[in-house]
């Protein structure tokens, strides 16, 4: 898979993104990446104590260790001020901003699916994206969460992005019914990421919840992981 990556130390630039044509365009600033996978642009200031990132045009995502929000259109994240909306109320970063849905989560759910059913997987993750950040607290926000991880470990090719998806699953939803789903999801991104020892205890654990579902496999570096045995039901995140 192709992409992009810059990397800002100090001074402005304005990103203008166009990941059609290179895959997804990461951005790190300060430690702090982020993420773009549709068209639009982003103004980056970096200063030795402190950066700030605006999303003049489209929706980006923005990562910090194993968290990730999305930017949208209009938003600055500020290293001091945390996030700063387009109307420019602030809150702290970390803490949910005041819910503006836009949209029904059923339609948006089955519009992601249909879109993952014909084969447009940009565009069914933009979707499961956008159900996320506008009914991020509804139970279709946890399908989507395991849908776009399935997504992006699969035909996106973005293991730190389905871990991400997967963490956020297991984290809102422990005992969820696609529980199953998103831990053996989270065993193979770690595997992908080259994180055999996460991978492994990863794997442990899911072999210890379910473990009627799996057998262990063996890795090339000899840790033991979990896979699908082939009794495993095949209920995925579009059910």
């Amino acid at each position: 898979m192709r992409g992009a990556v810059l990397a800002v130390e100090r001074g402005s630039v304005r990103v203008e993104v166009a990941p059609a044509g290179v895959g997804i365009v990461w951005v790190e600033v300060a430690g702090v990446a982020i993420v773009s996978d549709e068209p639009g642009a982003l103004l980056i200031v970096a200063e030795p104590q402190r950066w700030r990132v605006t999303a003049v045009r489209g929706s980006h995502r923005l990562r910090e260790g194993d968290s990730e929000r999305s930017l949208a259109e209009g938003e600055t994240v500020d290293s001091l001020a945390q996030v700063v909306p387009a109307d420019g109320s602030r809150t702290e970063r970390g803490a949910s901003a005041k819910p503006r849905p836009a949209s029904d989560p059923g339609e948006l759910i089955d519009e992601a699916h249909a879109l993952r059913g014909a084969g447009k997987y940009r565009a069914a993750a933009r979707i499961y994206r956008r159900l996320l950040r506008e009914h991020g607290d509804t139970s279709l926000a946890r399908t989507a969460q395991v849908a776009l991880g399935q997504l992006s470990l699969g035909p996106l090719g973005d293991p730190r992005g389905a871990l991400s998806a997967f963490d956020g699953y297991l984290r809102d939803a422990p005992q969820g019914a696609l529980a199953e789903e998103a831990l053996h999801g989270r065993v193979e991104a770690l595997h992908r990421l080259g994180r055999e020892r996460d991978a492994a205890q990863a794997g442990a654990e899911f072999l210890r919840r379910f473990p009627a579902a799996a057998t262990p496999r063996t890795s090339a570096s000899g840790s033991t992981a979990a896979e699908p045995s082939e009794t495993r039901r095949s209920r995925t995140a579009m059910t």
